[in-house]
């Protein structure tokens, strides 16, 4: 039964590494100007067109690498959260991470509005604080794995109205609402 269960693992992370390959290369010749997979892998050898080697090395290679990357930490933090709680729902959305970085955001833009690194700078703040007011309801319940989810559903509902509130009442700080609960590179 032991070494089913290692194949099948085996055999999943073998087809996760070849879609994430298929979707990198995608990710390369795929875009408002496009580039044939001979001419993108021409441009990674440093080779062909300048005009190919230009949008893969200043745009495209950037940005899929970064996602990547964040790919891989995202599920990273969620594996550690998950393990930490034992619960296989737990995830920074449950605890209201995400939310309050969102908010966070939200009141930069709203009172920052040409600053843009104070939306990175409160993103940070936003999460943190609210994972600590999170872990202080928490403790004060009788800190439990239970109820520090529950503690962040309900600071992740809380954010998430204040996110609602802002962008009903300066709907201008946010283009789409949508694309802002979304997200992308």
């Amino acid at each position: 039964m032991k070494s089913y269960k290692n194949k099948y693992i085996s055999l999943l992370f073998t087809f996760g590494i070849i879609i994430l390959f298929v979707v990198f290369i995608a990710s390369l010749v795929m875009g408002t100007e496009a580039i044939s997979v001979k001419n993108a892998i021409l441009a990674l050898l440093n080779a062909g067109e300048t005009k190919s080697k230009t949008i893969i090395y200043s745009i495209r290679l950037p940005r899929s690498l970064a996602a990547v990357i964040c790919g891989a930490g995202l599920s990273v933090a969620g594996l550690l959260l998950q393990s930490a709680l034992k619960n296989p729902l737990a995830s920074p959305g449950i605890l209201g991470l995400n939310t309050g970085a969102g908010f966070f955001v939200l009141l930069a833009s709203l009172f920052f509005p040409y600053l843009t690194i104070t939306k990175s700078l409160f993103a940070f703040l936003g999460s943190i604080t609210a994972i600590s007011i999170v872990y202080i309801i928490s403790i004060n319940a009788g800190f439990s794995k239970s109820s520090l989810i529950l503690a962040g559903v309900a600071i992740s509902s809380l954010m998430t109205a204040g996110i609602d509130i802002i962008i009903t009442l300066y709907p201008d700080i946010v283009a789409d609402k949508i694309s802002f609960n979304l997200g992308g590179f």
